[in-house]
């Protein structure tokens, strides 16, 4: 953590000698915390999610919390309209293609067509509420690394590879930004039009979707599974 000028010593110091004893702290900090950057690439990370980490990532999404609602409320309704598609065509099949009813088949078709216009739109307002939110919290991601580094003494760039600072400031941050912004909106999606599709499938057959529930826990223990060998082998690489 960054000292405080209120606790600072040199507080009544003039401002060239404030910046001297700074940098003199600085060094004597990186000088006692060692090589920072090529110790972290040593870690290996014991649990995959932790939720320090995740509350102070939160911080970043806060700015944008708006068009994070605004994304997961087309995620809904995009999930909620494409699990009605397939609904509506088992409907006009059952109920109306095979009674020759031309007065309720034309009534399905006019709640698909709107129904599809709704799931367009919403997909819309999902990619444009997820890029907007994206690039904000990219954006304050950058910033704030670019003002840590500037505060930072050329010590540092000494002890460390040029290679390694770009990868933090650049990858890094984009494979942040990404997870923060459109990843966790897609997996709560799916999340939820999984749910929906189930509901779904106990509404239209129950005996038909017991009967394919019954692979979901062979899939659930090949998860966890595969999750841990592939986790291992990540972090070994």
């Amino acid at each position: 953590p960054r000292r405080r000028a209120t606790s600072c010593p040199t507080q009544d110091l003039p401002v060239a000698e404030k910046e001297h004893a700074y940098q003199t702290v600085d060094e004597d900090l990186e000088s006692h915390s060692g090589d920072h950057l090529s110790r972290s690439d040593e870690i290996e990370f014991g649990k995959p999610y932790d939720s320090h980490v995740i509350s102070r990532l939160a911080r970043y999404v806060a700015p944008h919390k708006w068009k994070v609602v605004m994304a997961t409320a087309a995620t809904t309704v995009f999930t909620l309209t494409g699990v009605a598609t397939p609904f509506l065509v088992g409907l006009a099949i059952n109920n109306y293609i095979t009674n020759r009813n031309l007065d309720g088949l034309n009534l399905i078709m006019v709640l698909f067509v709107l129904n599809s216009g709704i799931n367009w739109m919403a997909h819309y307002a999902q990619l444009i509420a997820e890029a907007r939110a994206g690039q904000g919290i990219v954006l304050g991601l950058r910033t704030q690394v670019f003002d840590h580094l500037q505060r930072l003494s050329i010590k540092f760039f000494d002890r460390n590879e040029s290679g390694r600072i770009m990868s933090r400031v650049q990858n890094d941050v984009e494979a942040l930004g990404d997870f923060l912004s459109s990843n966790i909106l897609s997996v709560s999606g799916d999340i939820f039009g999984l749910v929906a599709i189930l509901i779904a499938m106990v509404l239209l057959d129950l005996r038909l979707a017991l009967f394919t529930f019954t692979v979901l826990p062979l899939l659930l223990m090949f998860v966890v599974f595969w999750q841990k060998r592939v986790r291992a082998s990540f972090i070994k690489v």
